[in-house]
């Protein structure tokens, strides 16, 4: 079963992620809520996939990246979400060594559209 870490402080949005993500898929998942409980979770809950906001309560997502990345070597896929509209900042994010941008709002489609395109389902 694959396993799939979501980082979001917004538990509403969370929550719509896991309930596509297990309605949709077979996949175990997990929230954690800020950038410290994202590190921890990544290190105890060893996820295949994490799908991750940029501006969280205790930071940014910019943050847990060189943490994320000691993982890619193992197949670690990351996803970052984020209502950016500035063509500089989603540059610098795409740059950072993700493996796609999705713009918030998102929708149903685009979630499962990106774990497609990731080789996810």
């Amino acid at each position: 079963m694959k396993k799939v870490l979501i980082v979001e402080d917004e538990q509403y949005m969370a929550m719509i992620l896991k309930v596509i993500l297990t309605k949709n898929f077979n996949f175990e998942v997990k929230i954690a809520t800020g950038v410290k409980e994202g590190i921890e979770s990544l290190l105890l809950f060893s996820p295949d996939l994490i799908i991750t906001d940029m501006n969280l309560s205790d930071g940014t997502a910019y943050e847990m990246l060189p943490v994320f990345m000691d993982f890619r070597k193992k197949g670690l896929k990351i996803i970052l979400m984020s209502a950016i509209n500035n063509e500089e900042e989603r540059s610098r994010i795409l740059a950072s060594g993700i493996d796609l941008f999705i713009e918030k709002p998102f929708t149903r489609e685009k979630i499962l559209q990106s774990l497609k395109e990731l080789d996810f389902t």
